[in-house]
């Protein structure tokens, strides 16, 4: 095969975590598991190995769950990843299984007055190809993508001075393990091969 542009609209879904919060007043953040949208450009060159970037977004909420009582806060947040991923296919058939790693970053918007926050992320997943002729197929695949938030990470700031930040806290043994925003991508599209 020579060397070829894949273009990729993708729709699926996103499962995200819950990260431990610093206290006394807030306990944790769960970010709502929502559909998903992106697409993805790469370049495949003849020895079953592509370059891609990929971008998605999910327009999903933020709850920050309040210990003593308080009542939860919760608000809207656009979620974007950009990645620059590594794939490579087990096979040159029609039915192409593939690995994927990746690195990029993942910018939490919230629809309030408080502000961005962007981290770096990683991608680690795998899929599958079905070509149904040179030119056009569907493409399935799965990934891990967390965002590094370790403890003392801010989150959501508030500009007007009120609340200050929501700032991360390893409470439990997996968050010192793995100090990150869990997120999990599920998605599928149409393949456009030039």
């Amino acid at each position: 095969m020579a060397a070829t542009v894949e273009l990729m609209p993708m729709v699926g879904f996103q499962v995200n975590g819950s990260k431990d919060l610093v206290g006394p007043r807030n306990d944790r953040m769960d970010l709502k598991n929502v559909a998903l949208r992106g697409v993805s450009i790469g370049y495949m060159n003849k020895d079953n190995g592509e370059l891609e970037f990929s971008w998605t977004r999910a327009n999903s909420s933020a709850q920050i769950q309040r210990s003593g009582g308080f009542p939860s806060d919760q608000f809207d947040v656009k979620i974007d990843q950009f990645h620059l991923n590594a794939l490579y296919m087990f096979s040159d058939d029609a039915v192409q299984p593939f690995i994927l790693i990746g690195a990029g970053a993942t910018h939490l918007a919230p629809v309030t007055d408080r502000s961005p926050t962007t981290l770096f992320s990683m991608a680690l997943g795998g899929g599958v190809k079905w070509l149904w002729n040179d030119y056009i197929g569907l493409r399935l695949d799965g990934r891990w993508t967390p965002a590094l938030s370790p403890q003392g990470t801010h989150f959501f700031c508030d500009n007007t001075g009120d609340t200050g930040c929501y700032s991360t806290q390893a409470n439990s043994y997996a968050s010192h393990v793995v100090p990150a925003l869990q997120s999990f991508e599920f998605t599928s599209g149409l393949l456009l091969r030039y």
